[in-house]
């Protein structure tokens, strides 16, 4: 496949701005009315046979692309009605929700990241049990045992780490875990 790689970015969006594009924008809280536009544009006029979507949080595009018959595969890296639902974005829920649900109709293609985002989808989105799917084998088998754990808290802990991503709330929670 001949991929066309573009980048449109959602940075500098502040508080004000994502509250705006709740109320106003066909894609909220990720792109300004014009960077939609732009987007939908290069949508139309590409002659890519497909679009691929790395979030949930895109069904708009999902829909302009299907009304111009291009296939769209979708990852769905976490369910992200459950996401925002379970963290301090409680307000977007409704918003994602809808563009959450375009997305998973609008789509070709489902790829989850495993079987329990599977599973989620399944029963937020009934529907989805009907689309092609697919799931990547990332996950591995747990293998820490009791013993294992209680080995390391009685040992004196000298290595120290850091992390460097962004501040999306499993990466946050996960690092005030430790």
């Amino acid at each position: 496949y001949d991929i066309e790689k573009v980048s449109i970015y959602a940075n500098g969006r502040n508080f004000i701005s994502k509250v705006w594009d709740l109320i106003f924008s066909k894609v909220p809280t990720l792109y300004s009315r014009s960077q939609v536009k732009k987007i939908c544009h290069m949508i139309k006029n590409s002659e890519a046979t497909f679009l691929f979507l790395e979030t949930s949080k895109m069904g708009y595009f999902a829909k302009v692309a299907k009304k111009y018959n291009k296939i769209v595969v979708t990852f769905l890296h976490n369910c992200e009605v459950v996401l925002y639902g379970s963290s301090r974005g409680r307000i977007f829920v409704p918003f994602i929700k809808k563009q959450e649900k375009l997305t998973v109709y609008h789509s070709d293609v489902l790829i989850y990241l495993n079987e329990r985002d599977k599973s989620v989808f399944n029963r937020i989105y009934p529907d989805t049990k009907n689309i092609q799917s697919e799931v990547l084998p990332i996950t591995f088998e747990d293998i820490v045992t009791k013993e294992k754990i209680v080995r390391l808290q009685n040992k004196k802990r000298s290595n120290r780490g850091l992390f460097f991503g962004s501040n999306f709330p499993p990466n946050y929670n996960g690092i005030n875990w430790f």
